[in-house]
């Protein structure tokens, strides 16, 4: 931390202390049993908000209301194991504080940098308190603003057929929906045409569109679930010469794997499901997924790597009827850490700090829930001062029968049900797909970037391998833009409830935006492949 530091020009730190702090109030709760079960005495110790020891400056950070904090839920989990059932009116929560002191340099004179450095003011709040000012009784507060749950979310609904085009892109920009004017075209169209209208009154929704309507469309579209520039028709001149691409994605990638194909059997499922999976041998299958979060990163570099490392997780469990993780990759590409700090602009990120983000979101993300980086590469070059490049991958297995049924070809079908599964989440990771679509600037939201949780996601990874073997499941499938595990079970049990969170509207709550309680919402499958 202190070489991270000093390549932002933040020197003469002499000691840097580090405490995570568990805000516990509310509750009845002995402070030795708590105490017993949020330290082991070998790797961590207790101490007491004071005094301040040595200390010449306290930095303390945490979330900021609505952002999921996943040590915060685990908190909560274990005061439960003493305590249950919790009141209502119980605040659990946790903070990181940074005791610093120094060796020539006064407190106040890099508090504002220290604290700017070791922050991001979109998804975090940060408390700045110097020795003097401890010492006259100032503290970090007892415990912080939670999200409000006092308002009553509902469903906005929005006239498109009546908007000019002016109308429909101020629309696009405010909702950060990043629709091009051709697509808000036809969605005017669709809304306009006098026999969708007439059966959306006749089934008693109205004429009118609703924000989580024009939502599924925007992700729908967007680049990251449909892929537009990868698909796109190109002319591409050189030395006068024009040759037209229908699909980089067709000819350059699709079609080498496929003229690879000998017709042995050893591709079972390539570009159709959440993974490729080819044949290790006679009774095991191997998954591999990779892709990049490079823009999630760049606005919040620990935030954007673990959820692109536990995304690429899901996608080995979401493959068929459900692989098995087992290793991680990645390959980062950064401007060098040693940049001057006077040469990066003023509006990014330090590539020294970006770095050092990535790689602790990238082992946290994968080590701390049992799936190990068995490999990885560095690459550093100028280009990347602007936007890192952050390839995540993950391998996994998977038996080549699951009860007599060749294992890659999960199907749901007509009359199963959809059961989302995953962990809480907040308000962080809206419009995360849609996001994808627009370029990196000043004004881009990091709200856009969803906190991960990789010990909630290991804890789903083993339910579904269970139930996999158990009971077997039809189809696993990712929901794509951060969104829960699908399963389509064969046998009808409700195993889960819509359940309604205070405070969030209908877009946030409907799996649009975000969202992920233990276990929500259990709908049917419409059609052969279909899950909700």
């Amino acid at each position: 931390m202190a070489a991270t530091l000093a390549a932002e020009g933040i020197t003469r730190i002499a000691a840097i202390r580090i405490v995570d702090v568990h805000i516990v109030a509310g509750v009845r709760v002995a402070r030795p049993e708590l105490e017993a079960l949020l330290a082991d005495g070998v790797a961590r110790i207790t101490i007491d908000e004071t005094p301040l020891d040595v200390a010449d400056l306290v930095i303390e950070v945490t979330y900021r209301p609505g952002v999921h904090d996943p040590a915060g839920g685990t908190l909560r989990e274990v005061v439960e194991l003493i305590a249950a059932p919790l009141p209502h009116a119980a605040t659990l929560q946790t903070a990181r504080q940074y005791r610093f002191r120094f060796a020539g340099t006064a407190p106040t004179e890099v508090a504002g940098r220290l604290a700017a450095a070791l922050h991001n003011p979109l998804v975090q709040q940060v408390t700045a308190i110097t020795a003097r000012a401890w010492g006259r009784g100032e503290r970090p507060p007892e415990h912080y603003p939670s999200a409000g749950t006092d308002r009553a979310p509902g469903v906005d609904r929005i006239d498109v057929a009546a908007m000019d085009d002016a109308d429909l892109e101020r629309l696009s920009a405010e909702r950060l929906l990043a629709l091009s004017a051709a697509e808000l075209a036809a969605i005017r169209a669709h809304a306009t045409d006098p026999a969708v209208r007439s059966r959306r009154c006749q089934a008693g929704i109205g004429a009118a569109l609703t924000d989580v309507e024009l939502e599924m469309l925007a992700q729908t579209w967007s680049e990251h679930c449909k892929h537009k520039i990868f698909n796109a028709v190109i002319d591409h001149t050189e030395d006068g010469r024009t040759e037209r691409i229908v699909s980089l994605f067709d000819t350059y990638i699709r079609r080498t794997t496929m003229e690879l194909d000998d017709g042995s059997g050893f591709l079972k499922s390539v570009f159709s499901d959440d993974s490729g999976v080819i044949r290790f041998d006679e009774r095991t299958l191997l998954c591999f997924k990779a892709e990049t979060h490079n823009a999630p990163s760049a606005l919040d570099p620990y935030g954007g790597a673990i959820t692109g490392i536990v995304g690429v997780n899901r996608d080995i469990i979401g493959t068929g009827r459900g692989g098995k993780p087992i290793f991680n990759t990645d390959v980062l590409c950064f401007a060098p850490p040693s940049t001057p700090a006077g040469e990066v602009p003023a509006e990014l990120m330090h590539p020294r700090r970006m770095l050092a983000g990535v790689h602790r979101g990238i082992v946290d993300g994968g080590n701390q829930s049992g799936i190990p980086v068995v490999a990885g590469a560095f690459l550093f070059d100028p280009s990347f001062i602007g936007k890192p490049l952050v390839f995540c991958g993950t391998g996994g297995v998977l038996p080549a029968e699951v009860a007599g049924e060749p294992a890659w070809q999960g199907r749901a079908r007509p009359g199963d049900l959809a059961v989302m599964v995953g962990g809480r989440i907040g308000k962080d990771g809206i419009h995360g797909a849609t996001f994808s679509s627009l370029a990196l600037d000043e004004s881009s939201p990091t709200s856009a970037v969803q906190i991960g949780d990789p010990i909630v996601q290991r804890r789903v990874l083993d339910l579904l391998l269970e139930a996999r073997d158990a009971d077997p499941v039809p189809r696993y499938h990712r929901q794509r833009g951060g969104r829960p595990v699908v399963v389509a079970r064969r046998d009808g049990t409700r195993v889960g409830r819509r359940e309604h969170r205070p405070g969030r509207s209908a877009v946030e709550v409907s799996g649009v935006g975000a969202v992920g309680d233990p276990a929500v919402g259990v709908a049917g499958a419409h059609e052969p492949g279909g899950a909700a």
